[in-house]
């Protein structure tokens, strides 16, 4: 763990920023501190969807936004023991992201605990974000840095889950070719599934307990895949295709690394508001998807 003044000097970093974010209302920043280097994001309209379809417009059942903590981590080049720093409580969408990337602990400026989303969705973090905490052994703290104190939220120093899955089955849900460190090119496949070490009895104790209408206990196999690369420092190298139609915002995440393409093998596979995204996605052509064999 760095020394108190690093951590300190890096949450301030992070507020510095936020008042540069586009959103009119709504603004967070984040940043992820690895060994090297600390990454800071505001969250955003990625350029396509606000000049194509409007920052103002839902895309299927979400904002076109990436959220801070996401822009954050798909802006860091290996994200394996990282530290975030945000200034908003993260959602519980954003969470399991960042135990997916492998961050190790995460801390939350004071003030946010007062800003729009913990007086909205607070119950989300409270409940089902810290509780993925937990199980994951990711430390959580809130930061005050006018009084110069870090106040334990959740602290366990359990062992960690080791990564998500990764299968040699090029039929996986989600499949892209990247590069990896060294140069060379490999296929990452990977599948959706519970993104925490549980059974599908604790499972569902986890949904009755924690269970929230909005926000599940399940990662996305798109989202898995970004996460995984980002985790190991891998890049895109090639084609990406996915099973089914991606999430909203799976979509809006994925258009954050700078992708415009996507290959589907099954398109009637998604949700309404799944087909409904996409559908605005490619008719105001800020993705191009083709189907795959």
């Amino acid at each position: 763990m760095p020394p108190e003044d690093k951590l300190f000097e890096s949450m301030q970093r992070v507020v510095d920023v936020v008042l540069d974010g586009p959103h009119p209302t709504s603004k967070v920043a984040a940043g992820v501190l690895t060994d090297k280097i600390l990454t800071c994001a505001t969250n955003y309209w990625p350029a396509d969807i606000d000049k194509k379809i409007g920052a103002d417009v839902e895309l299927g059942n979400t904002s076109g936004t990436i959220h801070a903590e996401m822009a954050a981590v798909l802006a860091t080049p290996v994200t394996e023991g990282a530290i975030v720093f945000v200034t908003d409580p993260p959602c519980p969408n954003c969470m399991k992201n960042m135990i997916e990337a492998g961050v190790i602990a995460i801390y939350i400026d004071h003030k946010g605990f007062q800003k729009e989303f913990a007086l909205k969705r607070g119950v989300d973090f409270q409940t089902m974000s810290l509780e993925m905490a937990r199980l994951a052994s990711i430390n959580v703290y809130e930061i005050r840095r006018k009084e110069r104190k870090i106040i334990p939220i959740v602290e366990t120093f359990g062992d960690r889950p080791v990564a998500p899955p990764v299968t040699d089955n090029k039929g996986a849900q989600a499949v892209a070719n990247v590069i990896n460190g060294q140069g060379d090119t490999e296929t990452i496949c990977v599948n959706g599934g519970i993104v925490l070490p549980l059974n599908e009895a604790e499972l569902q104790q986890e949904k009755e307990t924690f269970g929230s209408l909005k926000y599940d206990f399940i990662q996305t196999p798109l989202n898995r895949l970004m996460m995984v690369m980002r985790r190991r420092g891998l890049s895109f190298a090639g084609d990406v295709t996915v099973n089914s139609l991606p999430g909203p915002r799976e979509a809006v995440n994925y258009l954050g690394t700078g992708r415009r393409t996507l290959k589907i093998r099954d398109r009637s596979i998604g949700s309404e508001a799944s087909k409904l995204a996409v559908k605005m996605l490619e008719e105001a052509e800020v993705l191009k998807i083709t189907d795959a064999a």
